[in-house]
């Protein structure tokens, strides 16, 4: 297998550090979040569950991440090794994002790393608004350019 190229910005080059770590599937325990295909679903078929407890062979108990706000995620993130219903029992916005999964209805589970996401979703917040306004105009001025001008026509030479 080649070897990707390494990211000339430190900050990427961090991150995929930290993404390379091994992750052991068959050791899901608190504080893991793991993305899943769940054939049981109502709301969501691939849940991000930050879990709060485990009963091998009966089901998982977690937060899904996907129905909570960046802030709320980050706070959790924080904390994920200590999570637990009881820590989050007093916010009723983070009580309706919790889940409880069959287990026989999860398939092809992905264990993520926690401090990887953590770093990324600190890049994602550390662009100043002036600069995602300059990227903007940038990307619009160049979608207004004309790609590929029409070529001027040429004269017939002679034979």
């Amino acid at each position: 297998m080649p070897l990707l190229p390494q990211p000339t910005n430190p900050v990427v080059g961090n991150l995929f550090q930290s993404a390379n770590k091994p992750s052991t599937v068959g050791q899901i325990q608190r504080g893991n979040i793991i993305v899943f295909n769940y054939m049981m679903w109502r709301h969501d078929p691939y849940p991000l569950v930050l879990i709060s407890s485990t009963r091998p062979g009966q089901g998982i108990k977690g937060v899904n991440l996907h129905y909570l706000t960046f802030p709320y995620i980050k706070q959790l993130l924080r904390n994920s090794l200590m999570f637990s219903y009881n820590s989050i029992k007093g916010d009723k916005y983070m009580v309706k994002a919790f889940r409880s999964y069959k287990w026989n209805g999860i398939r092809q589970v992905k264990v993520l790393d926690t401090d990887f996401l953590l770093k990324v979703m600190a890049t994602v917040r550390s662009f100043d608004p002036n600069q995602i306004q300059a990227i903007r105009e940038s990307v619009q001025e160049q979608i207004n350019r004309v790609v590929n001008p029409p070529a001027e026509p040429t004269q017939p030479t002679g034979v």
